[in-house]
Order: structure tokens, then sequence, then C-alpha cells
């Protein structure tokens, strides 16, 4: 019986403490003093942590390796396939209509208009130096043997962006341009073993 008139006693006590608009710590204070009269288990003020879970990582398409894509002129009369082999990582492959592109960047998220790259464009003879005009810093590279075929080199600047690039004739009679943009391709270079990759059918 005294236990009920108690635990009847701190209810009271506690929906007074409430209904006053005392602060947190006498509410705590009340809720303590209950738990003491009844034996119960006082708990922890601190509330646990309860931990975020990790985002989970994205996956990343995997490009080291050989690839073979089909290449064709601006009007699809002249189609190639351009085969290579990629290392094994910070490269990534971008397919458009006419140009295959070689991004050096670490993930497709990665690549835009000036990331560095190689890139492959068939082109018919008259086009092959149809931006020429617009060109500066024009410098003549010794030619380069790129798929089985010699092609001849120049340097340039052209909107904003550096190029090195090889041109030569494809047997059909169109031409094939290899472009490079802030991606070394001296000797033992990622970029040199590239394009001594390649192969043109």
């Amino acid at each position: 019986m005294k236990r009920i008139i108690a635990v009847l006693l701190a209810l009271i006590l506690l929906f007074s403490v409430a209904a006053c608009g005392s602060n947190d710590a006498s509410i705590k204070d009340a809720i303590k003093k209950f738990k003491m009269l009844n034996n119960l288990p006082a708990a922890s003020d601190t509330v646990e942590q309860v931990p975020e879970e990790e985002p989970a990582v994205e996956y990343v398409e995997e490009f080291a390796g050989d690839h073979s894509y089909q290449l064709e002129d601006f009007f699809g009369d002249s189609i190639y396939t351009v085969s290579f082999t990629l290392p094994e990582n910070m490269w990534v492959v971008d397919q458009g209509s006419s140009t295959l592109y070689i991004y050096n960047v670490a993930s497709p998220d990665e690549t835009h208009s000036a990331a560095p790259r190689i890139q492959f464009e068939i082109k018919e003879a008259g086009q092959v130096d149809s931006y020429m005009d617009s060109a500066t810093e024009l410098t003549e590279l010794d030619s380069r043997t790129i798929g089985g075929i010699e092609m001849q080199g120049r340097y340039y600047k052209l909107w904003g962006m550096y190029w090195t690039e090889y041109y030569g004739e494809l047997p059909d009679g169109y031409w094939m341009t290899v472009k490079i943009s802030d991606v070394s391709i001296d000797p033992g270079s990622d970029g040199s073993n590239i394009l001594d990759s390649v192969i043109f059918e």
C-alpha cells in the first residue's frame, strides 16, 4: 500500500513540475526522484549516437585492356575499326558519332571539352586542313607510324588548346587524324604506348 501511495505522489510531483513550466533540469530531477522511490534503474542523460551509413561507392567502369570501336566519316562512307590497348587506370573511352575520344582522366565524370585526350577522326582529304587558318604557333613534326600508316605530324594552338596532330591517308582515300592534347607521347609514356598499340582495320 505504501508503495502505491509513493508512486502516486511521485506522479503528482512530476505532473506538477511539468505544468509549472519548469526547465529541463527540474524535470530530469523529478524523473530521477520518481525512479529512486520505485527502485527503477537510472538512465544515462546522454543519447547514444547512431553511426550514419556510409554512402555506397559508385561503380566506375574499368577501361584497362584491349578495345575496338567502329569509326566512320561524317557521311558514313568510310568505316574503320580502331583497336588499341589502354593502361590500368586514368583512361576513359568515349565514342562520338564520328570521333573517338580516349581521355586521360580518372572517371567518365571528368571528361569535358578541355580534358587531356587522344582522339581519332576520319576525314575526307579536303577536310584535313580545314581549321589550319585559325591555328597559331604551327610547327611541323617528324612523321610517325600509327596503325601501320606513316602519318605526317604538326603542333599548333587552336581554340585555346595546344595540339599534336598526326594525319595520314587510308587505303580507301580517306584520311585518319590523330589529335593529342595535354598527353605525353614521349617514348615509354602511356600515351606513346597507346599509339603504338593502335590497329586500323
